[in-house]
């Protein structure tokens, strides 16, 4: 039967990839094949293959129905539903999900909505969760930026089911009228995070209790997460597997003893039994106490197979058991498959199910710290893949972490809890408890993290290379061959030799990034690297910090030669102080009319320099130049033996008029990035004909406020025959230099899958 589990889940992992959903004329071609099939039995894993494939083509599609139509990004729209994931509420804003939509309407319309992330400005009162809301609304698309080895927030809003984004409009009609029953799961959750946020206010430990507790992550600062990745902890603070698994024992053993007392019902059925019932149903509860998040999800089905094999007197830890639970939680949420966390635990679970098999291994601690240094050394390719570094700090942070946080916080989080609606003094008593003992803790894994660095790859590795370093592993961990240490040195390597493409003397390669509306552009050379803008910055949000410095990351790039800075708008240089405090900066040159605030010197007409065999050179201002912030932008021009590109930033039609007049006849150019994004005040006709690039880039944000690309502006370059690209609808796009301008690669149209959405905007005139 397990090669039976596995098809049907690998069917469903095998949709994942596709670029878009089939046609449903799919449906009724494969389905009388596959239930014809079925008689033969050496065609049955192909036909469970076909069935998982068909499987999630149809969750798929339920998922993408729910989702907000495009012509409705915008409009305001009337919804109907409970309040949830509360993260913010105060008397200035509410960020909020909005979830159970029972009613959504736009002109008298029903439209189908599954969840909504909305921020509501000016409420007249904080909300609270499971109020049930009728709200005026105005919705966008669940988008996000779109970069090479950056997070992707698209796929992880579809994962989440989030319909669309928006905010709450002023209206009298906004109104909260009731709430969802006390005894409701997020009434209980919401109810047991004010008390354990009241009992350890002030305390900084209180964000880890939240965390471990009800699953409410939101709390937790910069400096947690950085800690928590440096050191490979950040599972801790997921309601999953160590969690449930916890509340489950605890609950099993408690029940096996009291059932146990009953000797009458003893006899009449095995005390085990209804022990692991009980069992299920505690760690059910707890997943709903933590608001049923997928990794609790994944995790309580996970455990219902385990006890469930137990139930039937069968092992609960078994290679059976095993690819059932990866059909299961497969088949239930087949887009959790989306997710890095599926494939760590059960990359992890693997592993562990390997190890205790097929190896002699001895008893006590030693087996404990032996199976940590395995399953850190197997779980290296996917670590390697995913994040392109690998924690060296984590085998020791685990060994001491998870036993920490297994034996004495969560059992005292837990106990809390249980203890708080009987006496809120003695929950408050064990919360605190349970805080003093995390806080030695986390200087301990503060200190790793200061102290041991994790290896960073110079290039994201293929997944032919992850695979290659997985067998790698096997070979080490399980005792086949003689010589499988020579072996499993030669396949690890692979991860290790993964590099991005080489650059020689004289090449050069661009990439404008996709920073919604801002720019933000890295060019490297040989030896160099150039960031020309580092984006938009708001509230805790920097794009320097979100956006470049994870690109410059799967680069390889540990510093930055050079930042320019155009000129001061926030859109351009308001990411600067993220991306300098995760990658650093040689050198700054910024804007006459930008007051910087570190050691710099300003871009001025006639300097430039050579790097690698490329010549920079800035074009603009002139020394003593006024104007506005926009027209005293830096302009620079990279000129290298296969191509020249311009980068204007927001010089308009005056600047133009007077770059033209000093460099007319050097202006040519074969990439354009379009100065101010596009707007009706620049790209002049005189300006593009002198240009004359082979490709023009504007980089906006979708359906921005501004309408950045006028309608005129980009007919203008389509005129003088110039390819367009758009950071808002391709995503980051990047071109190589060198014996000449290699076709411009966008993000979307590369890897793309069928969750991304088609974006396709006509500028408005």
């Amino acid at each position: 039967m397990r090669y039976y589990y596995l098809c049907f889940g690998c069917g469903i992992g095998l949709f994942q990839l596709m670029p878009h959903v089939p046609s449903s004329a799919l449906y009724s071609a494969l389905c009388p094949l596959l239930l014809s099939a079925w008689k033969n039995p050496r065609s049955r894993f192909v036909v469970l293959l076909g069935t998982g494939f068909l499987w999630a083509m149809f969750r798929a599609d339920l998922a993408l129905g729910s989702r907000l139509p495009t012509h409705l990004a915008g409009p305001v729209l009337t919804v109907r539903g409970a309040v949830a994931q509360l993260s913010v509420s105060n008397q200035r804003a509410s960020r909020f999900d909005l979830t159970n939509i029972d009613a959504s309407t736009y002109r008298g319309q029903a439209v189908r909505l599954a969840k909504l992330k909305l921020a509501w400005y000016g409420a007249e009162a904080p909300l609270k969760v499971g109020a049930i809301c009728s709200l005026k609304v105005r919705l966008r698309l669940p988008l996000g930026t779109h970069n090479p080895g950056v997070f992707d927030r698209e796929k992880w809003l579809f994962a989440e089911r989030v319909s669309a984004l928006g905010h709450v409009i002023d209206h009298p009609g906004n109104v909260c009228d009731e709430e969802l029953p006390s005894w409701h799961p997020s009434q209980i959750r919401d109810a047991v995070k004010n008390k354990i946020a009241h009992a350890l206010a002030g305390s900084e430990q209180r964000a880890i209790i939240l965390a471990l507790g009800v699953a409410d992550r939101s709390a937790l600062s910069d400096e947690h997460w950085r800690v928590l990745a440096a050191t490979g902890t950040a599972h801790l603070f997921a309601i999953s597997g160590l969690h449930i698994s916890l509340v489950a024992a605890a609950a099993l053993l408690l029940s096996h003893w009291m059932i146990g007392v009953i000797s009458p019902l003893a006899r009449l059925w095995p005390v085990q039994r209804p022990a692991i019932i009980v069992a299920i149903c505690a760690a059910g509860a707890y997943a709903a106490l933590a608001g049923f998040p997928i990794s609790a999800q994944r995790a309580l089905i996970m455990l219902v197979v385990a006890l469930g094999s137990l139930f039937l007197r069968r092992r609960a830890i078994s290679l059976d058991s095993y690819c059932m639970a990866f059909a299961l939680v497969a088949a239930i949420d087949p887009l959790s498959l989306l997710s890095a966390s599926f494939w760590l635990s059960f990359c992890a679970v693997g592993w562990l199910l390997l190890i205790t098999t097929t190896r002699a291994e001895p008893s006590g601690l030693l087996r404990l710290i032996r199976l940590h240094l395995f399953l850190a050394l197997g779980l290296t390719p996917l670590l390697g893949v995913l994040h392109q570094s690998i924690p060296c700090a984590s085998p020791l942070a685990n060994l001491i972490a998870v036993p920490v946080v297994a034996i004495a916080i969560v059992p005292l989080v837990i106990l809390g809890i249980a203890v708080s609606p009987f006496s809120i003094d003695a929950a408050a008593l064990i919360w605190k408890i349970a805080a003093s003992v995390w806080q030695p803790l986390w200087l301990f894994l503060q200190w790793l993290a200061a102290n041991v660095a994790p290896i960073e790859l110079a290039a994201r590795p293929s997944w032919l290379a992850a695979a290659m370093a997985f067998v790698g592993v096997g070979l080490v961990l399980i005792p086949v061959l003689r010589t499988r240490w020579v072996a499993a040195g030669v396949l690890l390597a692979a991860i290790a030799s993964a590099r991005q493409p080489d650059l020689g003397l004289g090449e050069l390669r661009v990439t404008v990034l996709d920073v919604g509306q801002g720019l933000a552009t890295v060019i490297q050379t040989a030896e160099h690297v150039l960031v020309y803008d580092t984006g938009p910055s708001f509230g805790d949000y920097s794009a320097g910090a979100s956006i470049v410095a994870p690109f410059l990351h799967t680069r390889g790039v540990e510093q930055i030669d050079r930042i320019v800075i155009s000129h001061a708008d926030s859109d351009h240089a308001g990411g600067w102080g993220g991306l300098v405090g995760v990658v650093p900066a040689r050198d700054f040159v910024v804007s006459p009319a930008h007051d910087f605030p570190l050691a710099h010197t300003d871009c001025e007409d006639g300097r430039s320099w050579n790097w690698d065999g490329v010549h920079f050179a800035f074009l603009y201002p002139a020394k003593g130049s006024v104007g506005s912030k926009n027209d005293l932008s830096c302009v620079l021009l990279i000129s290298a033996p296969g191509g020249r590109i311009l980068l204007p930033g927001d010089i308009e039609r005056g600047a133009e008029i007077k770059l033209l007049n000093a460099y007319r006849d050097a202006l040519s150019v074969d990439i354009v990035i379009a100065p101010h994004h596009g707007s009706s005040t620049s790209s002049t006709l005189q300006f593009i004909a002198a240009a004359n690039p082979s490709y023009v880039v504007f980089a906006t944000g979708f359906a921005n406020r501004f309408d950045f690309p006028h309608r005129e502006i980009v007919s203008r370059y389509l005129k003088s025959r110039a390819i367009v690209l758009n950071t808002g609808t391709d995503g980051a796009v990047e071109s190589d230099i060198n014996q000449r301008v290699s076709k411009p690669q966008t993000s979307r149209s590369t890897n793309q899958r069928y969750w991304q959405q088609r974006l396709v905007r006509q500028p408005k005139g």
